[in-house]
């Protein structure tokens, strides 16, 4: 009845009825009394309707404002940058980020803690930062001021300058790629890419690469055409000033305070799920998962970070002396 009174659409199912009576109270105050709705009193002018910000919202806009910024400093038109160049340019991660993901074990040593949280760890933020990235890049997208494709580029030895890569180039990688990963025994390169074989793919791949062509490495890139005209009125919209340099580093600041959170919050929802009886994910129900997922961020989000390079390679350079003299030494001792 009061739907009808109102002209509005009778909603039944739950969630679209609640919606409909937080509706309401935008234009008066209301109470149940049995089946009847009493309303006690009608505003003058309907209140705003409140505006969802959310920790998803603010950490998309944050991501957009910041790649709207390179594009503007950049003022090319165009940009092809590779996700993990694109993660760190606007402060996802640190300086630490890539070197230990090409280091897992050493870093699982040097952090004191499992190499299965360290994988768990890094499948997670890598899956959160690339579907925050494209959510980001496809709102530009929706609002026009950015096309994008997904592109492989390569580098010929002794050039400087990477290039979009031929079809014939690219189909030479996957046939390389693809030999490796059969004489390993995986199926997809995902698989490959957390395991303990990853530096090994890497290797066999690029001197099969190596040898049948002069391309020196490859990489996936997103090529992002900017719309110049109107980025600098839409940075304006989002903040109210074109970013300087200061104020350039507080917003990457903020979105690595948010990162860190995130990833904190996500790390807390799987530790709980995990006592769901998920068997191979045990290890998310140990005491110390939440403890040593917070170490991996210090060392690896957090901006405030010092660099651990030099402490890594020499656990790794320990590792491979080891592993030297145990080869060398008789099977008997």
């Amino acid at each position: 009845m009061l739907c009808g009174e109102l002209g509005l659409e009778v909603k039944r199912s739950g969630d679209s009825r609640k919606a409909q009576f937080k509706e309401l109270e935008r234009y008066c105050t209301y109470s149940k009394v049995g089946h009847s709705i009493i309303i006690d009193k009608v505003y003058e002018q309907p209140l705003e309707k409140p505006k969802r910000k959310g920790n998803n919202t603010v950490y998309s806009e944050l991501i957009q404002l910041l790649i709207l910024d390179m594009l503007a400093q950049n003022k090319k038109g165009n940009m092809s940058i590779s996700k993990g160049m694109l993660i760190k340019s606007v402060s996802l991660v640190n300086h630490n980020y890539r070197y230990c993901f090409e280091n897992r074990k050493s870093l699982a040593k040097y952090a004191n803690t499992d190499a299965e949280i360290v994988k768990d760890f890094y499948d997670s933020s890598n899956s959160t930062f690339k579907k925050a990235i494209e959510q980001a890049l496809n709102k530009l997208v929706e609002k026009r001021l950015i096309m994008y494709d997904t592109i492989t580029k390569v580098c010929e030895k002794g050039k400087f300058r990477p290039r979009r890569a031929s079809p014939d180039e690219k189909k030479l990688v996957m046939l390389s790629e693809k030999q490796v990963l059969d004489e390993l025994g995986y199926r997809e390169i995902s698989h490959v890419r957390v395991s303990r074989h990853w530096n090994e793919f890497k290797r066999r791949s690029q001197a099969l690469i190596n040898k049948c062509s002069n391309i020196k490495y490859y990489f996936i890139a997103y090529d992002i055409t900017a719309n110049d005209k109107y980025i600098e009125n839409e940075c304006e919209k989002l903040i109210g000033f074109l970013l300087k340099e200061m104020d350039r580093n507080e917003y990457k600041d903020k979105l690595n305070k948010t990162a860190c959170s995130k990833l904190l919050v996500n790390a807390e929802g799987r530790h709980k799920t995990a006592f769901l009886g998920f068997k191979e994910n045990n290890f998310r129900i140990n005491d110390n998962y939440i403890n040593d997922v917070k170490k991996l961020i210090d060392l690896l989000i957090n901006n405030d970070a010092e660099n651990i390079a030099g402490q890594i390679e020499q656990i790794k350079t320990q590792d491979d002396l080891s592993f030297d003299i145990e080869l060398s030494l008789p099977s008997g001792l």
